[in-house]
């Protein structure tokens, strides 16, 4: 890619991680979610905490 691109990924296709063999230029990801609800599922179909409250309740579960 070599100049501003948008690029759209359906949902339920795994797109990271990203590998870049090169970046010449800053780059900036940002992701938009025109639903009401987000929910972020592992390759095995678990569901995953996304909010920063989640994951610190977790990380504190394992302890």
């Amino acid at each position: 890619m070599n100049e501003s691109t948008i690029v759209h990924v359906p949902a339920g296709l795994l797109h990271c991680p990203m590998n870049y063999k090169r970046i010449s230029k800053p780059i900036m990801l940002i992701n938009i979610t025109l639903g009401g609800e987000y929910v972020k599922k592992s390759s095995e179909g678990e569901l995953l905490p996304w909010k920063p409250e989640d994951m610190k309740r977790l990380r504190k579960k394992k302890e």
